[in-house]
């Protein structure tokens, strides 16, 4: 290097490709080799300035550079969504069902009072034609249909869809709830027959009850994104605990003796006793068989609906078996033979001559010990399995004992023999048992 002068070699003397991988020693270029900065943004070839938080990434194209890019939701956000089976894949009970409370889409619940006919709740499956949600990739949404009310609206009628959070959840969330700069953002996919203004509604639990509201107006039979940004309030408390911390209402129609005719929407007020929203238009409720439906549920901490959080079915399922346990007839997969022929529920043993009790465990804790215990309600559907013989049950099943990981249940029949070991059992198709600790 003595004979050559400086910078008689560079890039202008040296052809392209002429020096490459294949002639460099492994090691022979590493930090000791290079000068301080000679690696820098003009040199990588960098098109842009950067900021904090962003990444490197290839530049699209073939300009062989590189460009400082910002993470997206769906690159950084998860475990952001609050809700549990917003995307109303699960369906633990059933896919259609004309009675009250937690019959279909799992975590959903349907309340209704003063009505000549029950709405239907059910399970539906979008296509391409449901324009919106398809695209965003939900295949699957909630439906309330309105039976026919023949009576008109009374101030005392309602149907409103509603979702329970246990407290710990929201106290745990990013959301300070009691600094009003603070928000929390509800978002979801609607759709209703019926062109009309709907409202949402809020409620708290811990500390001072309070309520909120606010509107939204689709038009008829097009699905309508909802995106609402509620403030925190100083008067705000969710306790970090397993029990209701906050539960969001989705009317489809409230009489005048469950609304507030002086309230305003988008603020925070005392919860007053049933009243969380404003007076309702009845032309939904007083259409018969209108539909209303929903998907796409999603709340979160922070000022801005991100995309939603799809996650697995399985996924979702766990996190709905923390709240109901749904263990349908047991029938070995693919086959509907062997009702009342060997398929069964669990195992046990005889406590005495007329009962059993068959064991129990969770996938998952549940919430909390289960509360009650749902089977078909005919006892003639569960058998014993005992000692190479097969008795009905002749006694409603009940709870031995429960706790949050397992439970014991109540299988009672006649010509049992004490301390026997046994199989808890299914005598007919309607048969199936339902563990349920929902808020």
């Amino acid at each position: 290097h003595a004979h050559l002068s400086n910078d008689c070699i560079d890039g202008d003397n040296i052809q392209d490709d002429v020096i490459n991988s294949e002639h460099i020693a492994a090691g022979a270029v590493d930090l000791e080799h290079m000068a301080s900065e000679s690696v820098d943004e003009d040199n990588l070839k960098i098109s842009n300035a950067g900021s904090n938080g962003q990444f490197l990434q290839k530049q699209s194209g073939n300009t062989g550079g590189l460009t400082w890019a910002t993470a997206t939701a769906q690159d950084t956000l998860s475990f952001r969504n609050l809700v549990i089976n917003g995307a109303m894949n699960v369906a633990q009970r059933g896919t259609s069902s004309s009675g009250g409370s937690y019959k279909t889409v799992d975590r959903l619940e349907i309340a209704a009072s003063g009505q000549e006919e029950y709405p239907t709740q059910s399970q539906q499956s979008t296509s391409s034609s449901d324009t919106g949600p398809w695209e965003k990739g939900f295949k699957k949404f909630y439906r309330v249909t309105n039976g026919n009310q023949t009576g008109g609206a009374g101030s005392g009628d309602e149907i409103h869809l509603r979702y329970k959070f246990e407290a710990q959840d929201i106290a745990n969330s990013a959301w300070e709830c009691a600094d009003s700069n603070s928000k929390l953002t509800i978002s979801f996919w609607v759709r209703a027959s019926v062109a009309q203004t709907y409202y949402v509604g809020l409620k708290t639990e811990d500390g001072t009850s309070k309520q909120y509201s606010f509107a939204y107006t689709p038009s008829a039979n097009t699905w309508l994104k909802v995106e609402h940004t509620v403030p925190g309030h100083a008067d705000l408390q969710f306790d970090s605990n397993n029990a209701l911390g906050l539960t969001i209402y989705f009317y489809q129609f409230a009489g005048t003796n469950n609304t507030h005719s002086g309230a305003s929407n988008g603020s925070w007020r005392g919860f007053d006793g049933g009243t969380v929203s404003l007076d309702q238009t009845s032309t939904w409720y007083t259409t018969n068989d209108a539909t209303w439906d929903i998907t796409g549920l999603q709340v979160e901490a922070g000022d801005t609906a991100t995309e939603f959080e799809h996650r697995s079915f399985a996924d979702e399922l766990a996190r709905c078996q923390r709240y109901y346990y749904h263990i349908p007839i047991p029938v070995a997969p693919g086959s509907d033979a062997g009702i009342g022929g060997g398929d069964h529920f669990g195992l046990g043993f005889c406590n005495s001559s007329s009962n059993s009790r068959v064991h129990f465990y969770f996938p998952v804790p549940m919430r909390a010990d289960p509360s009650s215990l749902e089977w078909s309600g005919t006892q003639g559907d569960y058998m014993v399995g005992h000692g190479g013989s097969e008795t009905q049950c002749n006694g409603n099943l009940s709870f031995s004992s429960t706790q949050a990981w397992n439970s014991r249940v109540n299988f009672p029949a006649s010509s049992l023999t004490a301390g026997q070991a046994i199989q808890g059992m299914a005598h007919s198709s309607s048969a199936f048992i339902g563990f349920n600790a929902e808020l």
